[in-house]
């Protein structure tokens, strides 16, 4: 099992089997029921044994076998987050709630837990980050909230359907490996597989808003937008990872990085503080990201993809420094200085983007996430 897990396939996988992902959910939310301490720790050994199982025994070359595996590994870290190193009824709360709200029956803090466990941002929780975008104007009115998502959502499909299109007629007859192609017909491809990426966020997201704010089993306000202003805040790496792209893995990779800086003595802002947790906070994104390779069976283990992630703090290193030089020069922020920023970040994931994409296997690129409309209206024209 471990040989498989750093180095090759040599042993037989099965795909992953459907119930392994609820199984982990349902064993996750339900150890809240059990008395803190021992007792509910001891539930992290059929935790550990169903993660070990995904990625020493199973593998796929599929999109879904590689989001099995990294959905899989962010139950686990949540769960060694909130329930492992946390007595989650002691140290989270609503902000709407008073602190440690009281929970003396099981069922009570079960249905409190799932809806702890269901908030990866944590909205409207004591453990909400401050990048989080603000609740759109929309967000006022039920009704005018579930419209824009639907809305949203309608657009975001077009947009996955376009992408996804493109991308299939790139691959189309070429059989070199991606990264033997020309780097000119590279850049496109890789841009190109991050928007279907966003657009399938996107989707998701906007869908999943707009059906429980109509069921009411959220208010508009618990769906802030899923990512920022990218023409307003693009202009630097760090503002691309931190206020632009979607925080859904922001908890366990900060409070990775916050443990180290605390275990290490490191003092509040300083150099080693700021980046010793900007390098764990990617290192443990990477890792997530790792056993989707695993499972999804990448032809290189996932190694460049892992290379994409730990280049992105080198990246906001780099341009920290020359932010500093320019500061200590006279240069203040403007308009230009925006704009230059903005090329620099177009520049930057032009070339590191590629590595991310290498290795994903080409059925990616040659099967479609959701039905293709514009493929259908082509077929229909062809008859």
């Amino acid at each position: 099992m471990i040989e498989s897990l750093f180095g090759g396939y040599s042993l037989p996988r099965v795909p992953p089997p459907g119930w392994l992902h609820p199984t982990l959910t349902a064993t996750c939310i339900l150890s809240i029921v059990l008395p803190p301490g021992f007792i509910r720790l001891s539930s992290g050994a059929i935790i550990l044994a169903l993660f070990l199982y995904l990625v020493g025994s199973t593998g796929d070359q599929s999109r879904d076998a590689y989001l099995s595996g990294v959905s899989c590994a962010l139950l686990v870290l949540r769960w060694v987050d909130l329930v492992g190193i946390h007595t989650p009824e002691k140290d989270f709360w609503k902000q709407s709630e008073s602190h440690n709200k009281p929970l003396d029956r099981a069922w009570e803090r079960l249905k409190w837990f799932f809806f702890l466990w269901n908030n990866q941002r944590g909205v409207g929780w004591n453990i909400q980050p401050d990048c989080l975008p603000q609740p759109s104007s929309e967000s006022s009115n039920r009704s005018t909230f579930v419209r824009y998502s639907l809305a949203s959502a309608f657009w975001a499909y077009l947009g996955l359907d376009l992408i996804q299109m493109l991308l299939k007629y790139a691959y189309t007859g070429d059989g070199r490996q991606f990264l033997a192609m020309p780097v000119p017909k590279q850049i496109p491809i890789a841009w190109a597989a991050a928007f279907k990426l966003y657009y399938t966020i996107l989707l998701l997201y906007q869908l999943g808003a707009a059906s429980t704010v109509l069921a009411m089993i959220y208010g508009p306000r618990d769906w802030p937008p899923i990512f920022g202003k990218f023409r307003r805040d693009a202009w630097s790496i760090r503002k691309m990872w931190g206020s632009c792209w979607h925080q859904m893995m922001r908890r366990p990779c900060a409070e990775a990085g916050r443990i180290t800086k605390t275990a290490c003595g490191f003092r509040t802002g300083s150099f080693a503080s700021r980046y010793s947790q900007i390098w764990v906070g990617f290192a443990v994104s990477a890792a997530i990201h790792h056993a989707g390779a695993i499972v999804g069976m990448f032809e290189d283990d996932g190694w460049w993809q892992g290379l994409y992630f730990m280049l992105q703090p080198l990246g906001i290193m780099l341009e920290d420094g020359i932010i500093g030089i320019g500061r200590r020069c006279g240069i203040e922020e403007r308009g230009w200085t925006k704009a230059a920023g903005h090329i620099w970040v177009l520049v930057w994931f032009s070339w590191s983007l590629r590595f991310i994409v290498a290795f994903q296997p080409k059925s990616w690129a040659e099967t479609y996430v959701v039905p293709s409309s514009l493929q259908f209206m082509f077929n229909v024209l062809e008859r």
